[in-house]
């Protein structure tokens, strides 16, 4: 009987080796599918994150355009609105107000709109009844630079620093 246990402890020692040779290679081979379907998602997960990262930059770089582009159309509409008002002043239109003849009226016709009144009597203006207006002569059509309406003395050189200027006799 003892060799019989033992024959049969042999044949079952031996169907399991067998067994597990078996097993243990289809499991090698069962894992090859599953690391590659890894490798490659890996592969496409990286892919798409360059392609995303790709696309980011692209979109930045166009909003950093955009940006820069409104940024200079902000200046460029303070510019205008400064050219406007200083086309507005009195000084402005006075001057070309005179250059097409026209002359200051000390008598003003006003309408009232709404209800159509009419307040003030017509007038003849002949420019000499407001002789403490100034009229300009001549105005340029380069942009309008200001004008102060009482001339002002121009400093000399050194007088505004306070540093002395030389004379051509002095260090003789």
């Amino acid at each position: 009987m003892k060799k019989l246990v033992g024959a049969v402890r042999t044949s079952i020692n031996a169907a399991r080796e067998k067994a597990g040779a078996a097993t243990s290679g289809r499991r090698r081979i069962s894992g090859i599918p599953f690391i590659l379907a890894l490798v490659m998602l890996l592969g496409v997960g990286m892919v798409g994150v360059l392609l995303f990262n790709t696309r980011i930059q692209d979109q930045q770089r166009q909003l950093d355009e955009l940006q820069a582009s409104a940024q200079r159309l902000d200046y460029h509409e303070a510019a205008l609105e400064q050219s406007v008002d200083q086309l507005g002043t009195t000084d402005t239109l006075g001057a070309k107000a005179a250059n097409l003849g026209m002359v200051p009226n000390p008598n003003p016709l006003v309408i009232q709109m709404p209800q159509g009144s009419v307040n003030g009597k017509p007038q003849a203006a002949d420019g000499t009844a407001m002789p403490g207006i100034a009229v300009p002569s001549t105005i340029s059509s380069a942009t309008p630079t200001y004008r102060p309406a009482s001339p002002t003395p121009t400093p000399t050189p050194g007088a505004a620093t306070g540093t002395p200027t030389a004379s051509p006799t002095e260090g003789r």
